[in-house]
């Protein structure tokens, strides 16, 4: 959560640098981070090393974000640590407990919670609601799966009202979307 914090950082503090460009809606390939994905035309996407950003009417109304994270490493907000011999389940259960243990967000509440299929690969899956400090209400997915050694978290997060509503199936349809360059 606080790479994703940063990332939010840095791309409202880049503006209107030519770093946004604006999706066709045709396949996004990103070749060293080895995913492909099709993007929702008419968004805007900022690709980085290890993590992948987009937005339709911005980064505080509405995102979703590709995000790769190392096994064994330091989390933002809790002391677990994703294993790489963890089952999909209680991978869910560290990602949960990071964003339960986030100071900045009030009123945390896991919705659903279950083992999907992403890529042909067993994955997690919850949606959540929460408050921030600043009263917005937001309401999220987040899934996640192992490949090559790293845990791949693809969030989405909008608000709750009007704009998690709005674009709930284009993330499904961006989920569907999304396969890996190479079979393990």
């Amino acid at each position: 959560m606080k790479r994703i914090l940063m990332f939010l950082l840095i791309i409202v503090l880049s503006g209107c640098t030519t770093v946004w460009k604006k999706s066709d809606s045709k396949e996004f390939v990103d070749k060293s981070s080895k995913f492909a994905v099709y993007l929702p035309e008419g968004w805007m996407y900022f690709p980085a090393p290890k993590n992948f950003g987009m937005t339709k009417d911005g980064v505080l109304l509405d995102n979703i974000f590709v995000e790769m994270i190392k096994f064994n490493k330091e989390l933002s907000y809790t002391k677990k640590r994703f294993q790489s011999n963890m089952l999909v389940d209680e991978l869910a259960e560290v990602d949960i407990d990071n964003y339960q243990s986030n100071g900045h967000l009030t009123h945390f509440e896991v919705l659903d919670n279950q083992v999907v299929t992403l890529d042909g690969k067993d994955a997690y899956r919850f949606v959540f609601r929460y408050q921030s400090s600043q009263g917005l209400k937001s309401k999220g997915i987040v899934c996640g799966v192992v490949y090559n050694d790293m845990l791949y978290r693809i969030v989405f997060i909008a608000a709750e009202q009007h704009y998690f509503s709005l674009y709930e199936k284009t993330f499904e349809s961006f989920i569907q979307s999304f396969r890996f360059l190479q079979k393990e």
